[in-house]
């Protein structure tokens, strides 16, 4: 069965996103620090954010108590996942004022909210077993 034939299926097309964007914007939310740096900006008025707000947003998402792990958290931030996120458009990183300028592209707008709406039900679940 295609999912033409599956009409409660959204295809590709329907969400207005080339296959390689939205394989893209996938393989990013794949991570779940970057999908918590993208939730921070998601519905937020402000698409600035320091560095320091961001780790401290995962700090609290992730109970990160350690100061040896709020640095390596720090490190994985500057030199993995916000140069991911820049290198797709998602966000521009000023390294001088250590601010991160998130782009609000409808695209990845519309992926954030569907994924973050997932996990939100999954953690929500309660297993009877």
């Amino acid at each position: 069965m295609t999912s033409r034939e599956r009409p409660e299926t959204p295809a590709v097309d329907d969400l207005s996103i080339p296959t390689q964007s939205l394989d893209a914007i996938l393989d990013l939310l794949s991570n779940e620090y970057r999908r918590h740096i993208l939730y921070h900006f998601h519905g937020q008025p402000q698409a600035v954010a320091t560095v320091d707000e961001l780790v401290t947003h995962l700090r609290t998402q992730f109970d990160i108590q350690v100061a040896g792990d709020t640095d390596r958290l720090r490190i994985q931030l500057l030199h993995t996942h916000l140069p991911r996120l820049e290198k797709h458009g998602i966000l521009e990183y000023d390294e001088r004022s250590e601010t991160v300028h998130y782009r609000d592209k409808r695209e990845i707008e519309r992926v954030v909210a569907i994924v973050k709406f997932a996990e939100i039900q999954r953690e929500n679940t309660i297993c009877l077993f």
